[in-house]
């Protein structure tokens, strides 16, 4: 036990690594991209700076960059909370800021209907991002044509794609395990031709007007100033071009397992959950006998 000590330092990271060191089986690394971002965030926060305002924007900020649900900020705070009761017990800090952080999920907003793109559409969307902003547009086709989650290849660079064998290593996944992701024809061939362009200005693919590594927040900003542009396109957002390319891949008789591969879901069932209803919905010969 020690004897708080308000004038005294103490980074976040610091304590987060003598946590984790005396504690190894702690849940707060359970969600690994949620525990990345809190590293990232709260790091060299000096910890008696970590109070409930702070973390309470914290959430909203990886909600707005996540769609997390309320019920997935629950669980993300319920593995932080291991980390502030440790340092309750020992005394590092007198009470748990967490404490009072609650997301109601019986009143979390109903769902936000799926937003479905036809093959047609993405391609008129992907002209008009094109000439709205050339910023954006390698990111948004890029998505569109491979049906990987916005933070998945944000950061994605140059050296995590194999021209050879046809494969985007994908780090930051949402199950924090690696993937391989298949890259075909047109989408190849734009990423070959975007890094006879960029590869010697930035590691990172998506970069912005100052060569540097697209925002979340920039991107979601821009999506918003090109649909006020032109407000007869689809109401979407990045997460329903995923759904666009699983609806699509589907609809050209494409297999569910290989589906699964692609989108890195973690079994069959969640694949078939999401969307085994689409393609029973879309399916053009409803009597095999007529």
């Amino acid at each position: 036990m020690r004897e708080e000590n308000s004038l005294v330092t103490q980074y976040v990271g610091n304590l987060l690594r003598e946590h984790l060191s005396k504690c190894p089986d702690s849940k707060i690394t359970e969600r690994r991209n949620c525990f990345v971002s809190f590293c990232n965030h709260f790091g060299k926060f000096d910890i008696h700076q970590v109070n409930k305002e702070a973390l309470e924007n914290w959430f909203l900020k990886i909600k707005r960059e996540n769609n997390y649900t309320n019920r997935s900020l629950n669980a993300t705070r319920a593995g932080i909370n291991h980390f502030f009761k440790y340092l309750v017990s020992e005394s590092i800090i007198l009470r748990n800021p967490l404490d009072g952080v609650y997301f109601d999920e019986r009143r979390t907003p109903k769902k936000r209907q799926r937003v479905i793109l036809s093959p047609e559409e993405i391609k008129e969307m992907l002209e008009l991002m094109k000439e709205f902003s050339p910023v954006l547009y390698p990111y948004i086709f890029t998505l569109a044509h491979t049906g990987a989650r916005l933070a998945e290849i944000r950061k994605l660079k140059w050296d995590k794609i194999n021209f050879e064998s046809d494969h985007i290593y994908l780090m930051h996944t949402k199950n924090g395990k690696e993937r391989r992701l298949p890259i075909r024809n047109g989408v190849k061939e734009f990423l070959q031709e975007l890094k006879q362009e960029r590869a010697n200005i930035s590691d990172y693919v998506f970069i912005n007007q100052w060569n540097k590594l697209l925002s979340a927040g920039q991107i979601l900003d821009t999506i918003v100033a090109f649909q006020k542009k032109h407000p007869m396109q689809k109401r979407w957002r990045c997460h329903d071009l995923r759904h666009s390319f699983a609806h699509n891949f589907l609809k050209k008789k494409g297999e569910m397992y290989a589906l699964q591969a692609i989108l890195g879901h973690s079994s069959i069932k969640m694949t078939i959950d999401l969307y085994g209803q689409m393609k029973a919905c879309d399916v053009e010969m409803i009597n095999p006998y007529e």
